[in-house]
């Protein structure tokens, strides 16, 4: 044995494992192995795989799981950050895998410390009965062929168990089970008319109510036009979500400074947040907003 060998060996090696069968068998309509699609596999079933830990009374190794909920709770842009993808690429990536069977996508919404509602949580859980298909060749023939580039838009109206509350309230979310995907900015933009221009206008009046920092409104104004008229839709559900934040950020500056000489002007906050997608669950968990009981927790690398 070269000495390569025997010092490679001696390296606890600890992560995500990837069966070689998965780029076989995961792989887009041009042949070539879904690669993206495989990496996030990988980290689902990594959380799905329990840590085993030894009772030291009994001796007997237990099993417990790296998550809090009854499934694990994901966050789009967490998962970007860590394999270096857009947000787009693992939504896209998500939902080939969600259509091939692969793994199920629930939305939740969350309840937070303040009592608000966080909607469009992602919730993953993989099936158990495909993954072993696709990682032993011989119960499964034959290739999981995934769609490239399938957008990640909204398709269908929502309905909302409270639209009075909706209406009347912009930036406090009403409780609801919240199953469709997540709009982005797609190809097919609000229409840039009187009706548009007059819906853009109500919302940002309601929200300019709610504004912590009323600062340079007529700016504000120019730059929330022109930002939202950029949507397919208004991204109402999400905009909620921040600006729960932004609150609970101008309660958190108050509290420092005394005053809100450092919280970001409203046409900067505006200009500079990504409403397509909501908050990730360490944005929250900066600002208090996670409840303990559905905080998911990273649990440390490997299983011993």
């Amino acid at each position: 044995m070269s000495d390569t060998v025997q010092e490679i060996g001696k390296i606890a090696l600890k992560g995500n494992t990837i069966p070689n069968s998965w780029f076989k068998h995961i792989r887009l309509k041009s042949g070539k192995a879904d690669v993206n699609a495989v990496i996030l596999l990988s980290e689902i079933v990594f959380y799905y795989r329990p840590t085993r830990k030894k009772d030291k009374e009994t001796g007997r190794v237990i099993l417990e799981k790296k998550f809090a909920a009854d499934k694990w709770q994901a966050s789009y842009r967490s998962l970007a950050k860590k394999f270096g993808l857009t947000k787009r690429q693992v939504a896209d990536a998500l939902k080939r895998l969600k259509r091939a069977g692969l793994i199920t996508i629930e939305f939740r919404v969350v309840a937070t410390k303040a009592g608000r509602k966080m909607p469009n949580v992602a919730f993953i859980e993989p099936v158990p009965d495909a993954i072993k298909a696709i990682t032993y060749d011989d119960q499964y023939e034959g290739d999981i062929t995934l769609e490239r580039n399938i957008s990640y838009v909204q398709t269908e109206d929502i309905t909302y168990t409270s639209t009075e509350n909706k209406k009347n309230n912009i930036y406090s979310s009403s409780c609801y089970e919240q199953e469709t995907e997540i709009p982005l900015r797609g190809d097919a933009p609000m229409k840039d008319d009187a009706q548009t221009l007059s819906l853009l206008n109500e919302y940002f009046d309601r929200y300019w109510k709610a504004e912590p920092r009323k600062v340079d409104k007529d700016r504000a104004r120019r730059v929330w036009v022109s930002k939202f008229k950029k949507y397919k839709e208004f991204p109402l559900d999400n905009f909620n979500a921040y600006m729960n934040m932004r609150l609970a950020e101008a309660e958190k500056k108050r509290a420092e400074n005394g005053d809100l000489r450092y919280l970001k002007h409203p046409a900067t906050w505006i200009n500079a947040t990504d409403f397509s997608s909501p908050p990730s669950i360490e944005e929250l968990e900066a600002l208090g907003l996670v409840e303990e009981t559905i905080r998911w927790e990273r649990a440390e690398d490997g299983d011993a």
